[in-house]
């Protein structure tokens, strides 16, 4: 007999919708049983309990409706909006390069711009794919305030690979395109010369006037770095030692004026030698000195040699 009861219950939660079976969710068949029973006289109530109680199953089954229908985030939006949550303002902040307009523009704010239903976690994420948009904090400030904070990407380097010429932040990653504004910043060229960049230039900037001085640093085959000079040589550097080339690159430079020298290249890469190339007047300035050199100890040898006789 209770099988038969069970059976006729689960029956029940059956209700036929356009045509079709469907079964009440578990959390509203208990409502939905005890308003039947009420409505074929199962149960006696006053009429305001029963009023009160129709009311209630109306509401929890409509509310269930609308979330199951996929209209629950509309209306709620829309009611929220209604009821005084609408944004009436988008405040930014953090942002020089990144316009208010382009904030504004790439948040979906929907059509009721319901502060109650705005997705923060949305609202970040489209943000952050924003050229200069480093990180994002969007902070909800009722009731009609939506308050974002910006934290944009630092251009550290231009980047030159062929004939395109980036603006790159310090994990070497590009930001956008040139821009005139920041000529000054150092000159990375080359394939991996955006990637290694950070580290070659934490290491030059120990040498201020050596920095100032250098026209690009140059990656050569992604393995070591060549300096060009302003007017100047190339310099040479050793893979992996750095830090003691351009040590001793500056030293030269401070004690011998290397770098002001009518050279082509200095070549750092031996720890026992010192290679510098000369270009080709110098070279024959060399030559003439070289020779006139030789000369000149010919002659005071002979000299000497027709005193002794």
């Amino acid at each position: 007999m209770q099988s038969l009861d069970r059976s006729d219950r689960q029956s029940r939660d059956v209700l036929d919708l356009a045509g079709h079976g469907f079964v009440l969710p578990r959390f509203v068949r208990k409502p939905v049983r005890f308003v039947r029973r009420l409505v074929d006289g199962g149960v006696s109530m006053r009429p305001r309990s029963a009023v009160a109680v129709a009311l209630a199953a109306l509401v929890a089954g409509g509310g269930w409706w609308l979330a199951e229908s996929g209209r629950a985030v509309p209306v709620l939006a829309q009611a929220t909006a209604f009821a005084g949550l609408r944004i009436a303002s988008v405040d930014v902040s953090g942002n020089e390069e990144v316009s208010k307009i382009d904030v504004v523009a790439n948040i979906d704010l929907g059509p009721y711009r319901s502060l109650f239903s705005l997705d923060v976690h949305q609202v970040r994420e489209s943000l952050k794919r924003l050229a200069w948009v480093h990180d994002v904090k969007v902070v909800k400030s009722y009731p009609d305030r939506l308050l974002i904070e910006i934290s944009e990407r630092q251009p550290v380097a231009l980047w030159q690979e062929e004939k395109n010429l980036w603006l790159v932040d310090r994990s070497g990653a590009v930001i956008v395109p040139f821009d005139d504004r920041f000529t000054g910043l150092p000159l990375l060229v080359g394939k991996g010369a955006n990637e290694k960049g950070a580290e070659i230039l934490v290491l030059a900037r120990r040498y201020p006037r050596l920095l100032a001085m250098t026209a690009a640093f140059v990656r050569v085959g992604d393995r070591r770095w060549n300096l060009r000079i302003k007017d100047g040589p190339t310099v040479l550097l050793p893979e992996g030692r750095e830090a003691v080339a351009l040590e001793r690159l500056a030293w030269l430079d401070r004690e011998k004026q290397l770098l002001a020298r009518d050279i082509t290249h200095v070549d750092l890469r031996s720890q026992e030698r010192l290679v510098i190339g000369l270009n080709e007047q110098a070279a024959k300035t060399l030559d003439e000195a070289v020779e006139a050199r030789a000369e000149a100890a010919a002659k005071a040898r002979a000299v000497s040699l027709e005193q002794q006789i």
